[in-house]
């Protein structure tokens, strides 16, 4: 069965409340497009609001919204324009309305979902309805046929989900595993971490020591995305290796290691994340941790984050011994709110060129010091960035108060000099990033991603029935 999920980013979804309940007690709505990539074709994703003005109603009580054909039309003309899905969100603004549709509300829906759907080839078609609890409500026509969303996500520097069906049956209690954490954290967000997906992208020092605190945290479902083998230096820094593993792939070693200790579901893949036959493992995930040693990976996992919705928490470390230790640890949060790291500088273009040369050609350039040779590497750093990683997850869901580092994008760590920094510096103007981002450009997603497809949508009468680090 296909579980479809309406996300918004957090900007978008507070600036859409705001607008509709400016007309409270009166219902309001408005349209909203969205991007639906044949990659992730169960998620719909919103990308812009199209407000209504004077002329958008027909008619607008405290019971009652009727659209007017000219915002109508305005509406499928911008989604047209944009290559985007249309949503139709409209409120039900009073304490005795129902957070559901109505029967009046059901009978719209299937006008218009009849109505437009031949007109725009059976593709995607949705209706919400927003509360005074926020998003209650949401249908979706697609290819004929009728779906509830599993839920409706929020992203930003949180990740929320209301669910509009029942979610999964939590696994069985494992005793008292978790029940210190638990005091901590809360039985709300230990829940929510045995329902989380969440991929680990280079599964080196920094990943193998992300999927054990992941899997010992009590995270449903875990997968691991590395092309690698295991090394002989890896074993001093690789949670879960032994010298008899070498030559293994290292996913493989870290997914047996989680088995024995952690009922989650642990699924391991051999091979490069930028492979498009392993996108599923970014479009299928809730959070994506970057753990990679390479910038290619890196620039590919930040760009799809944006496009995809998905919240991304980049980590590693760059340690140097020449002239003296020089240590620093990096753990960054990137979602459709939050600067990218293009914005924050990690990603130094110059290196970036010269990974994508010839081998050849790369050992050249490291010969004549344009980048830097092998780097250092000591597992009590590389857990240290593991750490910082795991933390800026778990302020994903909302376990700490206001303050603190782990409410900002950004956690910085000069060992050397004993400093440490926890920020979220704007995103920058005139970064690569700002056409992946809502309301910046393109609703099509760019590099590695594929096209996205389009849709529009309707909204009928309704009334209511009574009422710059190189890694290890």
């Amino acid at each position: 069965m296909t579980l479809w999920r309406i996300v918004f980013p957090r900007g978008l979804h507070d600036g859409l409340a705001r607008l509709l309940a400016a007309t409270h007690p009166r219902e309001n709505g408005c349209y909203v497009t969205a991007a639906w990539h044949e990659s992730a074709p169960s998620h719909l994703l919103a990308r812009s609001i199209i407000p209504p003005d004077a002329e958008s109603w027909n008619e607008q009580g405290e019971h009652r919204l009727d659209a007017s054909s000219a915002y109508l039309n305005r509406a499928i003309m911008g989604a047209e324009s944009a290559g985007a899905c249309l949503l139709f969100v409209h409120t039900h603004p009073l304490p005795q309305h129902s957070p559901r549709f109505s029967r009046a509300d059901e009978l719209a829906n299937e006008r218009f979902f009849d109505d437009v759907s031949p007109m725009l080839d059976g593709r995607p078609l949705g209706s919400m309805v927003m509360s005074g609890a926020g998003m209650t409500d949401a249908a979706i026509r697609h290819e004929g046929k009728d779906h509830v969303p599993a839920s409706i996500d929020v992203v930003g520097r949180t990740l929320e989900r209301r669910y509009l069906r029942p979610p999964p049956p939590a696994a069985a209690p494992r005793s008292r595993a978790h029940e210190r954490q638990e005091a901590l954290l809360g039985p709300e967000t230990q829940a929510r971490l045995g329902d989380l997906a969440v991929s680990v992208a280079g599964v080196g020092g920094v990943g193998s020591a992300v999927a054990v605190q992941l899997a010992r945290l009590g995270a449903g479902r875990i997968i691991l995305v590395d092309h690698d083998r295991l090394e002989e230096s890896n074993v001093s820094r690789l949670h879960g290796s032994r010298p008899g593993d070498v030559g293994r792939s290292k996913a493989e070693i870290v997914a047996e290691h989680l088995g024995t200790f952690s009922d989650a579901d642990v699924r391991a893949v051999r091979g490069d994340v930028r492979d498009p036959r392993n996108l599923w493992t970014v479009t299928r995930s809730d959070v994506v941790m970057c753990c990679t040693d390479n910038l290619r990976s890196r620039d590919y996992l930040n760009e799809a984050a944006l496009v995809y919705y998905k919240p991304l928490v980049d980590a590693g470390c760059h340690v140097t011994a020449e002239g003296g230790l020089e240590a620093t640890i990096c753990a960054q949060l990137v979602s459709p709110d939050t600067p990218c790291l293009w914005c924050t500088g990690q990603i130094d273009p110059r290196r970036l060129g010269h990974e994508f040369l010839p081998e050849g050609q790369r050992e050249e350039k490291r010969a004549l010091g344009y980048y830097e040779p092998r780097q250092p590497a000591v597992v009590t750093f590389t857990t240290w960035a593991a750490c910082l990683a795991v933390d800026k997850l778990l302020s994903l869901l909302g376990p700490r108060g206001k303050g603190g580092g782990g409410r900002e994008s950004v956690s910085y760590v000069d060992i050397a000099n004993e400093f440490s920094q926890h920020r979220t510096p704007p995103i920058k103007e005139g970064c690569i990033c700002g056409r992946l981002r809502f309301g910046g450009g393109s609703d099509a997603p760019a590099r590695g991603g594929r096209q996205v497809r389009a849709a529009g949508a309707l909204a009928p009468s309704r009334g209511r029935d009574g009422v710059a680090l190189p890694r290890e």
